[in-house]
């Protein structure tokens, strides 16, 4: 979501992984300021995660 209070307030959990489309053969690139799932998981899905600074 391209909102900077929704960034900073949102972490990437397992629940929004399960609420992403269906993998259509490109990496994911989530941005987010926390990460609550493990990098297997973050594999098994294609997603890559980048830290936002705040």
């Amino acid at each position: 979501m391209p909102n900077q209070d929704w960034l900073k307030n949102n972490a990437l959990t397992l629940n929004m992984i399960k609420n992403l489309p269906d993998y259509k053969g490109k990496k994911r690139l989530i941005f987010a300021s926390l990460k609550y799932v493990d990098d297997e998981t973050c594999i098994k899905h294609h997603i890559e995660f980048a830290k936002i600074p705040y």
